[in-house]
Parts: structure tokens; C-alpha cells; sequence
């Protein structure tokens, strides 16, 4: 089926929503497994007196989790599937459209982290307990390279290949616009993180805008690269301050009914400069219109639902300790 901006791929060799949403299980289920492994390695390191932090296991348990868990998944479906990276959207990516990718990571960053801080406010407000955070923060410059080369680099490549690559194309019989926001939600899903629902679902949009205006998955690799690798500085650079306002809540922490205004005018500015951003990139890559039609309705078998409706359940799960703590449960 032919849209005005990209041919829908041969349905026969873009992944399935089965096989893809067994991917996207194998993804959500790492995350206990993993959980799992660092603690029971840093129990086995304490007993034997070694000296590694939890640091050091954090970023080994990170590379454990997107190798084994999306990377291998991703790879044995591919190989049981040859030609089907041109399908997926692994084409390549013009300088040009990799710089506009790399400047809209920078001003989503600032918009974002207003949208979220606004989020946590409005949580707080309403009387809920905000859930810890926890981020891998550099103390070297060695480590901070280490870092983003763990904790962004590695993301945005795996992700990337799992949601704007498999997903996304496996979703698209549906029509573009439906598929960017299914894949959005279940990217969000999968960082289980209450306090990062607005942010996440957001970047999942504009992710999926990226890599269907540009047809490549490369434009999300380098946005979320961008992304992560801007946030991981900011944190480096602002680490003492941040221990400063721990103790705060996060109205006074922002500066009070002046500091909230200045969120919404910092979200509103740099979500205007996103846009034209976007625009230009769409307007330099899909020049003839955004994506494809819905094709004609297939009917699910039951083991598709199955497995969709698993994935979703499962990724849920994951956000159980932070409800438990927002309502007070846990503290």
C-alpha cells in the first residue's frame, strides 16, 4: 500500500504485531530478571568484600539488560528474516537531517524537563508521595564517558531498533498515526516510571514523528542519544545542587508561584522552538506527505492478544512500587 510520503513495506517482510510484541515482552520481562541479577551480585561482592559500588553493577546490569534482552531478541529474529532492515527503516541518514535530529534532542530536553517537573508539582499537590528517582551520576569525566557511552548510546541504538524499527512497522498496517501513538504508549510503559509519564509518552511521539518524516530509524538513534547524553551532562554539571534541594519539596524548590510560571513559560518557548525544528526536518525529508493510510483490517489471532495483552499487563507491573509509594504505602 502506498502512502504519499513512504510505500508501506511488503507486509510479508516487516515483522509481525506478533512477532513484535514478543519482542517488546522479552524487553518489559529483562527488567525484574535484571533487577534480580545486579542484587544478588551485589550481595555475592559484599559477602567476598569487594569494593565495587552500585554504581559499577547499575552500568553492568545495563549492558546485561540490552543485550540479552532486546539486542539478541532483535538480532535472532533478523537473521531468521533476512532482508528485513530496509523495511524496518534502517536507511541512511543525511548530515543535515542528523543535525536538526541532534538540535531537537536539545530543545526537548529543556521542554521535557519542564513537563515533567510541572507533572511531579501537580502530584505533589494532590497530596502524593513523589517516588525516588534514581539516575547514574558521574563523578569523573571518565565516568560520565563511560556513561553515555552505557547509558545513552547503548539505549538509543537498542530501543531505537526495538520501537521505530520492529514496532513501528509492525503496527503501521493501522495507519501511521495510530501506530506513533500505540508504540509511544508502550515506550512509555516500558520505563515503568510514574513521575516520567508525560515525558516519555512525549518522546515517544516525537521519536515516531522522526523516524516516519525522515525513513530512517538513524534520526531516533541520534535524537535519543542527544537526549539522553544532555541530560546525563546536566546532571554531572548540577550534581551538588541537586543534593541541595532534596530536602525541599519541589514547589519551593523551583523558586515557589514565580518559579512555576517560569516552567510554564520555559515549556511553552522551547516546545514552540521544537516545533519549527520538526517542521523544517519534515519539510527537508518528506516532501510529499507524512506517512501511510490504515490498510485494509486484518484479524488477530489469539495468540497475538495473548502476547499484546501479556506485554502491556507486564509493563504495568512495573510501575507498581512507584503507585505504592505516590499513595503512601511504601515510604
Amino acid at each position: 500500500m502506498e502512502g504519499k510520503g513512504f510505500i508501506l513495506p511488503d507486509r510479508e517482510r516487516v515483522p509481525s504485531v506478533f512477532a513484535a510484541s514478543c519482542l517488546f515482552f522479552a524487553a518489559v520481562l529483562g527488567q525484574p530478571v535484571t533487577s534480580l541479577l545486579v542484587s544478588f551480585l551485589m550481595r555475592l561482592a559484599a559477602k567476598a568484600g569487594a569494593r565495587a559500588g552500585a554504581g559499577y553493577f547499575q552500568m553492568l546490569g545495563t549492558v546485561f539488560y540490552y543485550l540479552l534482552f532486546i539486542a539478541l531478541p532483535y538480532a535472532g529474529y533478523a537473521l531468521r528474516h533476512p532482508g528485513i532492515g530496509e523495511n524496518v527503516r534502517f536507511k541512511p541518514l543525511g548530515g543535515g537531517q542528523a543535525l536538526l535530529c541532534a538540535f531537537a534532542a536539545i530543545l526537548a530536553v529543556m521542554c521535557l524537563s519542564a513537563l515533567t517537573y510541572l507533572w511531579i508539582i501537580l502530584l505533589e499537590a494532590l497530596g502524593g508521595c513523589i517516588p525516588d528517582s534514581p539516575s547514574l551520576t558521574a563523578s569523573t569525566p571518565g565516568e560520565l564517558i563511560g556513561l553515555v557511552l552505557l547509558s545513552a548510546v547503548l539505549p538509543a541504538v537498542c530501543e531505537e531498533t526495538l520501537f521505530r524499527g520492529a514496532l513501528l512497522s509492525a503496527w503501521e498496517e493501522k495507519g501511521s498515526a495510530k501506530a506513533m501513538l500505540i508504540v509511544s504508549v508502550l515506550f512509555m510503559l516500558l520505563h515503568g516510571s510514574v513521575t516520567g509519564i508525560p515525558s516519555e509518552l512525549a518522546a515517544g511521539l516525537i521519536l515516531c514523528f522522526l523516524a516516519i518524516s525522515t525513513g530512517s530509524v538513524f534520526a531516533g538513534i541520534v535524537f535519543h542519544t542527544v537526549y539522553n547524553s544532555a541530560i546525563l551532562i546536566i546532571n554531572y554539571a548540577s550534581a551538588g545542587s541537586a543534593e541541595a534541594e532534596a530536602s525541599q519539596s519541589y514547589f519551593n524548590a523551583i523558586g515557589g508561584s514565580a518559579g512555576l510560571l517560569g516552567l510554564f513559560m520555559r515549556l511553552l518557548l522551547f516546545s514552540l522552538l521544537l516545533f519549527f525544528v520538526l517542521r523544517a526536518l519534515y519539510r527537508k525529508s518528506a516532501k510529499d506527505g507524512f506517512g501511510v493510510s490504515e490498510a485494509s483490517r486484518r484479524e488477530k489471532s489469539a495468540y497475538e492478544y495473548v502476547v499484546i495483552i501479556c506485554g502491556v499487563l507486564a509493563a504495568l507491573l512495573l510501575y507498581a512500587e512507584d503507585i505504592l509509594t505516590l499513595i503512601g504505602v511504601i515510604r
